[in-house]
Formats: structure tokens, sequence, C-alpha cells
């Protein structure tokens, strides 16, 4: 898709600003499908089973990536199986640390208090390497449903958001990605990585979620930001800057933000945060001209901070 020419909204001297009301509706109707599948009890369901897991320090949970990036929910061998579900034969463990845990006696008090003394090797799977004994599945998390838009938006978006990148200096690509992957966003190097097995449609709205992510969270703030409060403030934006290019993305936007959020409150804790990046790109929109980007000298490039954490967009809720 060709990607268009971009006038600074900060330098241009006739400055539009974009409908505000509109995009106001748009987050009003994000937290109302938010809310309505939050509040279900299907959801309250997935919501207690996966709560039921252990949360894993820092630690592990890089260890856990680093040996299966697509795991969702990961647990022991006998956990599984109480759970109703049996790991595949020839399934390799997920190698983790866990606490050596002894119980002392306090020389002043006298009381016995639990101490951690040490680490050893602890195997889990995850629910990926298992199978269902009795045929039953697990509480799923909200589906995400196929984006209805004409191909002619998907191209006006893909064109005007092309070239909101070449102005700030991003690169975009395409790329063959895994099953459920659509893209990503490094901060380090500031590329989108969008996938080639994805419609045009989905093409167009991936790279509105991943401009999304590199206004929101450059490395310094991705750094201190949970991937939950991330994706909901990517998405979040994404399906209000997709609304008004008159793209329906709430099919994929409620149930994605609702894996994520698990509750309402939080999407209203980032309004203000969504609302800003959803301002700028839409000024950035009102100062274009279809046409072929020409690069112009003097345009300052963002820095390349120095790490390899990305935020990417994916059918599942662990990208």
């Amino acid at each position: 898709m060709p990607s268009a020419t971009v006038k600074s909204p900060q330098t241009t001297e006739t400055s539009r600003s974009y409908d505000s009301s509109s995009s106001s509706k748009a987050m009003q109707l994000l937290e109302k499908g938010i809310t309505e599948i939050t509040t279900s009890e299907s959801f309250k369901e997935y919501l207690a089973f996966t709560r039921s897991f252990r949360n894993y320090s820092v630690n592990n949970a890089m260890l856990i990536w680093l040996q299966r990036p697509d795991a969702t929910m990961v647990a022991g061998y006998k956990r599984w199986k109480a759970l109703g579900r049996q790991v595949r034969k020839a399934e390799k463990a997920i190698k983790i640390l866990a606490p050596i845990v002894r119980k002392e006696t306090d020389p002043d008090t006298g009381e016995v208090e639990s101490r951690v003394v040490g680490f050893r090797d602890a195997n889990v799977f995850a629910t990926e390497q298992t199978n269902p004994v009795d045929g039953e599945s697990l509480p799923s998390p909200p589906l995400t449903g196929r984006v209805e838009a004409g191909e002619e938006q998907a191209t006006e978006l893909y064109s005007l958001l092309s070239g909101i990148c070449a102005f700030e200096g991003v690169e975009v690509s395409e790329k063959k990605l895994g099953p459920g992957h659509y893209g990503y966003h490094n901060p380090v190097h500031g590329g989108i990585v969008i996938s080639t097995a994805i419609p045009e449609v989905r093409k167009a709205t991936t790279l509105c979620h991943e401009l999304c992510h590199y206004f929101l969270h450059p490395l310094q703030v991705s750094m201190k930001l949970d991937k939950e409060t991330k994706e909901t403030e990517a998405e979040g934006a994404s399906f209000v800057i997709c609304s008004h290019f008159g793209i329906d993305t709430s099919a994929f936007s409620f149930p994605y933000v609702a894996r994520h959020a698990e509750e309402p409150q939080m999407l209203r804790g980032v309004l203000g945060r969504v609302q800003k990046v959803v301002g700028q790109v839409l000024e950035y929109t009102e100062h274009t001209e279809q046409a072929e980007y020409a690069e112009a000298d003097g345009v300052a490039h963002p820095e390349s901070p120095e790490s390899s954490e990305s935020s990417g967009r994916t059918e599942q809720a662990a990208a």
C-alpha cells in the first residue's frame, strides 16, 4: 500500500483539529462493550480459572518465555492432572526455579518461621502441551472476531499511517510471523513489523495498533508498565482511530482489551493516555496529502534505546 505525505501538526500554520466529540463517543462505546464482556458469567469463569495459577517471578517468567514463547498458562504435571488435563508424551518440560523453604526457629523469639534458603530446578508445562482427559475444554478467553471494512477504507488508513511512520522515522516492514501473530513494535529500533499472512484490512488495523505502541510506549515507559496496561492502551487507542475512518474493529478490540484489562476500571484508568495519543495521531492525519512520501531533510528521528523488549499484537492474550 502507498504511503502519504505528512505535514507535522506542530509546524503547519493552519491547524484543523480532529473531532474530539466523535472520539469520546468511540471511547464510551469501547468501555460499554468491555463492561458487557467482563461482567458475563463465562468471562468470570475464565478469570477464576486463570487466577488459580500462581504468579511467577520476573526471572521465571523470562525462563518460561525463552523456552516456550507461545505459553499462555503453565503448571506442574500433577496440577494439570488435577485440572483434568494430561501432558502429552514426549513433551519437553519447561525449567523454572522453585524456592527451597525451610522452617527455622528464631533464637530470640522462639517463633517458627519459613525462610527461603535456596532454589532448585522445577518442571512445568504449558497449556499447549496438554490434552483434556475427559473431553472437556478449559475455560477460554473471549474470542476475537473478524474486522469488516472496505478495501478502500483499509487502503486509506494504511497509507496515512505509513506516512506518519515515515515522517517519524519508523521503519515498517512485512515478514512471515507465527500463527496468530499479526505484528509487533520494537521500542529499541522503533521499527514495526506486520505479518505477511493477514488480509489487507488486518494489516491496516495492526499497523494502527503498533503505531499507538510507538507513541505510547517508548522504551523508558515500556519498561515501567506491565503488558496488560500496554495492550489495553494500544488497542483502545487503535479502536478509536479506526472508528474515525469508518472501520469498526469492535469484534476484535472489545474481547482483546477485555482479556488484558480484565476490569473496566483499568480501561478508565488509562483513558487520559489513550485520548492523548488518539489526538496526536488524528492531528497528523488532518495534515496529510494523498501522495507518495518524499523524504524531507531535517526530520528528527527518534532515539534508538538499548533494549530488546517489544510489544506485539496477537490473536491470543499472550503475545
